[in-house]
C-alpha cells in the first residue's frame, strides 16, 4: 500500500555558495574604491553592479530554490511522483509522472548528461 508523503530538499551547492560570496565582495570592493578614486569612478561603479547582479543571479538560481519530491494519487487514484521547486513565493512543477511507468533509475556524470538527445 502507498501513502501520500513529500520530501523537501534544499539545494547545498558549494561552489555556488562560494562564488555568491566572492561576487558580493568584488561588488562591495568596487563601491569602496568608487567612493575613493577621482578618476573612472564611473567604471568602477558599473563593475560593482555588474558583480551584484550576478551575485543576485547565482543567488535565486542556486540558493534560494527548495525542493519538494511528493508521492501523491491523481484525480483517479494512480500514485504519482511530483517534483516541484520553491523560489520565493513562486512554486514550479519540473516534473509528473506517474510511478508505474518508472522503469529504472540511473546516475548520470556531467559527460553523460551532455552526450543525451532530449
Amino acid at each position: 500500500m502507498i501513502r501520500e508523503f513529500s520530501v523537501k530538499a534544499r539545494s547545498s551547492n558549494g561552489k555556488a555558495r562560494t562564488a555568491f560570496i566572492v561576487c558580493m565582495l568584488f561588488a562591495f570592493g568596487f563601491v569602496m574604491i568608487s567612493a575613493i578614486i577621482d578618476i573612472y569612478k564611473g567604471f568602477a561603479s558599473m563593475a560593482a553592479v555588474g558583480f551584484l547582479s550576478f551575485a543576485i543571479v547565482i543567488y535565486t538560481k542556486y540558493l534560494a530554490s527548495t525542493y519538494f519530491y511528493d508521492i501523491t494519487f491523481d484525480s483517479y487514484g494512480i500514485p504519482i511522483l511530483v517534483v516541484r521547486q520553491q523560489t520565493g513565493k513562486r512554486h514550479s512543477t519540473l516534473c509528473r509522472i506517474a510511478l508505474s511507468e518508472i522503469t529504472k533509475i540511473e546516475r548520470e556524470d556531467s559527460k553523460q548528461r551532455r552526450a543525451h538527445k532530449t
